[in-house]
């Protein structure tokens, strides 16, 4: 008679438990991209939120339905005392005025912050006066956050400020061909993008009757 044997399964070492989970906030969560910065923080398992406010101090609190099920809470006012104490990371999801405002009271309040506008993406004065007058003054430690160029100083940043779609796209394709030497004077990057960039508010520009199966440049000088 053969011997039956069963196979003792590999004991491996479990899984190193999850660091504590960072208390974050998001400001300006009935945007496009602030529910779909909910969407991806309420799945993340390093991450515990806080608080989700609106983009104006007067507003309603309100249910989000489509993120039923993975996220519950409730947008909420925005308050700058409340972001500051429930969380340390803030996300701003917010338009440039708001966001200089915002951004600048949560770093002075020791907070890190994550900006989505172009509230604080450019350092000169004077550009800045010109496209984004709203912010007067930067605060230390903002760094122009595109991490496949400079993870280390996003990594230490008090206000990591996100590039834009079209910075993005002309950056990443650009940045290797500049430091290979290749580039020469008279680039000109054709980029396309959507609409949901534009913002909620509806306007001849952004219809789909006017949209659909076109493109159009816009802001042109």
């Amino acid at each position: 008679m053969t011997k039956m044997t069963t196979a003792v399964p590999e004991i491996r070492d479990a899984a190193p438990a999850p660091a504590a989970a960072v208390p974050v906030a998001v400001a300006g969560a009935t945007g496009y991209a602030g529910q779909e910065l909910l969407r991806v923080l309420a799945r993340h398992p390093a991450v515990a939120l806080r608080a989700a406010m609106s983009s104006a101090a007067t507003s309603a609190p309100r249910a989000l339905p489509a993120l039923r099920r993975i996220w519950d809470g409730s947008v909420t006012p925005l308050d700058v005392d409340r972001l500051a104490e429930s969380a340390e990371i803030v996300l701003l999801a917010l338009p440039e005025a708001a966001a200089a405002d915002v951004g600048t009271a949560l770093v002075s309040r020791g907070r890190r912050v994550i900006d989505l506008s172009g509230a604080f993406r450019l350092r000169g004065d004077s550009d800045r006066h010109r496209w984004y007058p709203a912010t007067t003054t930067m605060p230390a430690g903002v760094v122009f956050a595109l991490p496949e160029r400079n993870p280390d100083a996003i990594h230490g940043a008090r206000l990591a400020s996100c590039p834009g779609c079209y910075p993005t796209a002309a950056l990443l394709a650009l940045s290797p061909l500049q430091a290979a030497g290749l580039l020469e004077a008279g680039i000109v990057v054709d980029a396309k993008s959507g609409i949901s960039g534009a913002g909620k508010a509806p306007t001849d520009r952004t219809h789909f009757c006017e949209n659909h199966g076109s493109v159009a440049a816009y802001g042109v000088f």
